[in-house]
């Protein structure tokens, strides 16, 4: 049985969660105390805003598109933009993009094939950008 679109892009997050992980844990790796986990930094930016007792997965896409799109580390450090030097302009917007479909794929949206190209070929150009 040929796979469905959301098929496509769900395998397409699954395959991205890795390389983002280590692109992200290796840029903002070195400014953490105790090797603590980058998702701390998210946690951090949730308690901010009043959130706690979530469970935030390095290897989720959500989390991790998060990451990229509210440049948390910037908003708990001024003056520390980890991710601009690597990613830049283009690849905010590719994480942008990725996010929205990310989040059309967790609510059960469907995806046409002009869709599912798009997502897919940005999936792509982000992990070159990434050097993965």
């Amino acid at each position: 049985m040929a796979l469905s679109n959301r098929d496509r892009v769900g395998k397409m997050f699954e395959l991205l969660a890795s390389p983002l992980d280590s692109f992200i844990s290796s840029a903002v790796g070195e400014a953490l105390k105790d090797g603590s986990s980058w998702t701390s930094l998210v946690a951090l930016k949730d308690s901010q805003k009043g959130v706690t007792g979530k469970e935030y997965s390095a290897t989720d896409p959500q989390v991790q598109l998060r990451m990229l799109t509210e440049n948390i580390p910037h908003q708990l450090k001024k003056g520390w933009y980890p991710f601009d030097d690597a990613i830049g302009h283009v690849g905010q917007g590719y994480a942008k993009e990725l996010r929205e479909y990310r989040n059309d794929w967790a609510h059960n949206k469907s995806f046409t094939d002009d869709d599912a190209y798009r997502c897919l070929d940005t999936a792509e150009r982000m992990l070159g950008l990434i050097g993965a």
